[in-house]
C-alpha cells in the first residue's frame, strides 16, 4: 500500500466523519450521559436500568462501527453481551473504559464552541432561503444528488444555530431518502 492510499483513506474518514459526525455525536452524547449514570447507581440494577444499558452499548456498537472506529466499536459489543448475560462485575470492570474511549473519541469530532457575539451574523438569509428552495425541488423530483451538493455548499456557510440545525435534520432525513420529511421541514422553517 503505498502512501497516496493512505492518505486518500485518511482523508475519506475525515469526510466521513465531517458529513455524519454531528448526527453521531448527539446519539454519542446521550448514551454517555446514560451509561454515566449506570455506573454511578450501586447494584443491583433494576431491569429497566439493563434495558437502558442494553439499548444504548448496543446502539453506540453500531454507531461507531458506522463511523469506522471497531476497536471501540468492539468494546461496546462485548459490553452489550456482559450485560445480557448479567455479568455485573465484568460491567463494572469495562464500562468506565469504554466511556474514556468513547468520550476520547466525542472530543476529538466536537467543533469548536463560539461565543454568542460570533455566531454567524453576516450569512445572507436570501442566499439560504434560495438554497433551500432548491432542495425542496429536488426533493419533489427524488434527486438525492442535488441535495447533497445543496447541502455541502450550505454546510461550507457560518450559520445560526437553528439553520445549523436545520441542515442536520435534513442530513439525517436524506439517509433514509425521507424527501417528504425534508420539505416539510424545510416549508415549516420558510413559513
Amino acid at each position: 500500500m503505498n502512501s497516496n492510499n493512505h492518505v486518500s483513506d485518511a482523508a475519506r474518514q475525515q469526510e466521513f466523519e465531517k458529513r455524519f459526525g454531528a448526527i453521531f455525536l448527539r446519539d454519542a452524547n446521550r448514551s454517555v450521559a446514560v451509561l454515566d449514570a449506570f455506573i454511578e447507581k450501586t447494584p443491583p440494577y433494576s431491569e429497566e436500568d439493563m434495558r437502558a444499558y442494553v439499548i444504548h452499548t448496543h446502539g453506540m456498537k453500531s454507531a461507531l462501527a458506522n463511523m469506522r472506529k471497531p476497536e471501540i466499536s468492539d468494546i461496546a459489543s462485548k459490553l452489550e453481551l456482559f450485560a445480557r448475560e448479567k455479568d455485573i462485575e465484568a460491567i463494572a470492570r469495562e464500562t468506565p473504559v469504554f466511556l474514556d474511549a468513547l468520550k476520547a473519541y466525542v472530543a476529538q469530532l466536537q467543533p469548536e464552541e463560539k461565543t454568542v457575539g460570533e455566531e454567524a451574523e453576516s450569512h445572507d438569509k436570501q442566499y439560504f432561503t434560495d438554497m433551500l428552495i432548491k432542495i425542496n425541488l429536488a426533493c419533489d423530483e427524488y434527486d438525492e444528488s442535488i441535495v447533497e451538493e445543496v447541502l455541502a455548499e450550505l454546510k461550507k456557510i457560518d450559520l445560526p444555530q437553528k439553520e445549523k440545525e436545520l441542515l442536520l435534520r435534513i442530513d439525517e432525513q436524506l439517509l433514509h431518502s425521507a424527501f417528504d420529511e425534508i420539505a416539510a421541514d424545510i416549508n415549516s422553517y420558510l413559513d
